[in-house]
């Protein structure tokens, strides 16, 4: 049943520069407002809110995320010419 509906992402940041997400991650921004800018993301969103303090949440156990966190530590190596 949800399978089917495209997600609604959200993520916080102090720093929400329109260009890093247009330009160097090349994602396409649908809106911006004094809150939050929305970018597109494959066939849903990803609203990144724009906050004044933010605290990281600490991992609970490091290699949650397997092997996927390595995968993707391995594809950000592209980015760091861009960045």
């Amino acid at each position: 049943m949800l399978g089917a509906v495209p997600i609604v992402g959200f993520v916080a940041t102090r720093n929400a520069e329109r260009l890093f997400y247009s330009e160097i991650l090349g994602l396409a921004v649908i809106s911006e407002d004094p809150f939050a800018l929305v970018c597109a993301v494959g066939a849903g969103h990803l609203r990144i809110q724009k906050v004044g303090a933010l605290t990281p949440p600490a991992l609970h156990r490091p290699g949650l995320a397997g092997g996927r966190y390595r995968r993707r530590r391995r594809g950000a190596g592209g980015l760091r010419g861009r960045v």
